[in-house]
């Protein structure tokens, strides 16, 4: 099994290497996202997305179809592809985590799609209602709240349940802030 998926990857590499990206943006792009105040854990995965290869099961079947299936498994037994987009916030179980950040931290009830596009493909994020934590802090820790739930879901079977998702969000987002006075003294 390890040959196989060695192969099937060095493939899927070589032809990825050969095609061009969609990722390209100016050196302004990356200075602003590599100086976010995000937790380390989650900057890789953001990098993958933007580079368009975050590891959603779409993503995965496309390179080793034998693996899994492309269909999103907190959407099951409906029939959904599980794209980078489902994957992060089309999914109605992540997107009820997204209103409710989107709410809570920049005082919009009904958060348009795009607007939650735009925080992670353009670093364009909403203002704030409330002034004690930097925006992309406020996105990186929700991306990396649902980024845990959700592998915790598919290799430990801890079921994802939204509220419990959100308070741990919420948790994360205190310990940055306190992180971030604390350098301040």
């Amino acid at each position: 099994m390890p040959k196989y998926f060695r192969k099937k990857r060095l493939d899927t590499l070589a032809h990825s290497i050969s095609s061009p990206t969609n990722s390209l943006r100016p050196v302004s792009f990356w200075k602003r996202f590599w100086s976010m105040d995000v937790p380390l854990a989650i900057r890789n995965p953001w990098y993958r997305l933007l580079h368009h290869k975050l590891p959603s099961a779409a993503v995965i079947h496309k390179m080793i179809p034998d693996l899994c299936g492309s269909s999103c498994r907190l959407c099951a037994p409906v029939d959904v592809m599980e794209d980078p987009d489902h994957f992060l916030f089309l999914c109605p179980k992540k997107l009820t985590i997204w209103r409710l950040i989107w709410c809570q931290f920049f005082g919009v009830v009904d958060v348009e799609l795009s607007a939650i596009r735009q925080a992670f493909y353009n670093l364009t994020f909403p203002r704030q209602k409330l002034r004690f934590i930097q925006n992309d802090t406020i996105v990186g820790c929700t991306f990396l709240g649902i980024w845990k739930a959700h592998w915790r879901f598919i290799f430990d079977d801890v079921p994802f349940d939204p509220t419990i998702v959100h308070n741990q969000i919420l948790l994360t987002i205190a310990s940055m802030r306190s992180n971030a006075l604390h350098s301040l003294v």
